[in-house]
């Protein structure tokens, strides 16, 4: 007689090691059109293989011209705007499972630069309106405005606009005046 047998099929699959944590360092806010210092993933443990991770971008976009390396992890690029502080969440992701971990970033605009009053002349009129002075801002945008020391009494700064308008209350000796335009 014939032995007949039975067969059974096994199934097994060989994970990766799940992802170990890991973060991202951003020492300081980065500036509209300069290239960045590229941010790379700092692991908890040197030893851990990469090769097999996939990084993504979860939940909000990073800022317009600055990408992720799906397969290093390392964000870099210029970016092409400013975007306010925001936190965002990468993922990093393997056949064992994912790790995830957030930085906050933020792109300010260019510094603003080469700043005039082309028209603001020296020598003013107690008592006589001295018209509006707008300046010219030849690069970036200036969204704060601050002077030093304070200008003569009656003429003022306006704060959000670089606007000098006013009418002298008294008499004062000709001076310099520092005009900080910043953003």
């Amino acid at each position: 007689t014939a032995v007949t047998g039975d067969t059974y099929t096994l199934r097994i699959e060989v994970v990766d090691p799940v992802p170990l944590d890991f973060t991202y360092t951003v020492t300081s806010d980065i500036r509209e059109e300069n290239e960045m210092t590229p941010l790379e993933p700092v692991f908890s443990t040197a030893s851990n293989d990469m090769s097999r991770y996939v990084f993504s971008v979860k939940g909000a976009s990073l800022p317009n011209g600055i990408t992720l390396n799906p397969n290093t992890g390392v964000i870099r690029g210029t970016p092409a705007g400013t975007s306010p502080a925001a936190t965002y969440t990468i993922v990093a992701k393997n056949t064992g499972g994912s790790k995830t971990t957030t930085f906050t970033l933020r792109v300010l605009g260019i510094p603003p630069a080469n700043v005039t009053y082309t028209t603001l002349v020296d020598s003013f009129t107690v008592g006589t309106d001295i018209g509006s002075f707008y300046p010219t801002v030849l690069l970036g945008n200036a969204t704060a405005w601050g002077v030093t020391p304070s200008l003569p009494m009656g003429i003022s700064l306006d704060r959000r606009t670089g606007l000098v308008s006013g009418m002298p209350q008294a008499v004062s000796n000709l001076q310099d005046y520092v005009v900080t335009a910043s953003n």
